[in-house]
Parts: structure tokens; C-alpha cells; sequence
């Protein structure tokens, strides 16, 4: 279930959350302080689409603001599941960091929709989310290609980050 529900908020914005960087460890912010950054955005421009310009992944920018109607049911239901994990003495130290993400329209090359967080529970341990496609042309054609290639370059992606966060945090 743990997994599951960090899973789910690992789809909202990624503001405030520090990017994987190789070289050393992330201290990363605790799911209170991201929902305290999220809602505060919300609160001072009163629209939730503003939520995406201060996100990481780009994609998600241009997208969430375009769909910003159809995508707010998820995004509203996500923050609010924040919100209970910021205010759950079981959740609400637990960090979020190493945030990495890339995209590649489907006019460019491959389409490629790739997003990965990792969270640090109490207790020490690493949990790696990854965020799936979305309804875009560009999700589509992934979703199809997963279904006959061997491999596809978002897989490729998540390897490569499982390894990276693996030799940062070797005792996790």
C-alpha cells in the first residue's frame, strides 16, 4: 500500500524537489514541506494550473496547462492525498528527492515519457517511483511500442536511475 501512495504523489509537480545529481546524496524535502510548497502556490495564484510552471519536468508544464480542465480531477484527488500524508505522523517526515525526468515528443524521435522520484522513509530505506505515461499521442505510441519491442528507451531510463540511485545510496 506504501508503495502504491507514493507512487500516486510522485504525479503531482515536483517543485521544490531536488534533482538527481550523480555525484552526491540529495537530502531531498519531507512530504510536509512539499505539500506546505504546492498548496502555497495554489493559494497565492488560485489556479492550480500555475502548479506546472513551477514544475521540473517541462513536459508536464505544457501538457497539465493544456489539459489543465480535464486534468484536474487527478491533480485535485493527488494534492489532497498530499495533503493527508503532510498531516500522518506516519508519512509526513518521509522525503522525496533525486528527481529525474525526460521527454521526447513523438514529432522529434522515439516518443520517450520518462519521470522517477525516490523517497526515504522513516525508517532509512529508498522507495523509486516511476511515473507512467499519459494521455498524449506521444504516451499512446509508447504504450503501443511496449507491447512489441523488446525494449523501449523510457525502460532504458529506468534502469539507468535505479543504478545511479543505488551506488548514492549504497546502504539504503
Amino acid at each position: 500500500v506504501d508503495a502504491m501512495i507514493l507512487a500516486t504523489v510522485s504525479y503531482l509537480p515536483m517543485c521544490m524537489v531536488p534533482s538527481i545529481d550523480s555525484s552526491k546524496h540529495c537530502e531531498g524535502i519531507t512530504l510536509k514541506e512539499w505539500y506546505e510548497c504546492l498548496s502555497s502556490i495554489i493559494n497565492e495564484k488560485k489556479d492550480m494550473a500555475h502548479l506546472y510552471l513551477h514544475d521540473k519536468d517541462k513536459h508536464n508544464t505544457e501538457f497539465y496547462i493544456k489539459n489543465c480542465n480535464s486534468e484536474n480531477k487527478y491533480l485535485e484527488r493527488r494534492l489532497k492525498l498530499l495533503e493527508c500524508l503532510a498531516k500522518c505522523p506516519r508519512y509526513k517526515e518521509i522525503t522525496i528527492s533525486d528527481f529525474s525526468g525526460d521527454y521526447v515528443d513523438i514529432k522529434e524521435n522515439e516518443p520517450k515519457q520518462f519521470a522517477a522520484v525516490t523517497f526515504t522513509l522513516n525508517n532509512g530505506n529508498k522507495v523509486v517511483t516511476y511515473r507512467g505515461t499519459d494521455s498524449t499521442l506521444s504516451g499512446w505510441k509508447e504504450d503501443i511500442d511496449l507491447s512489441w519491442k523488446e525494449e523501449i528507451p523510457s525502460q532504458n531510463d529506468a534502469q539507468d536511475y535505479l543504478v545511479k540511485i543505488s551506488k548514492l545510496y549504497p546502504d539504503a
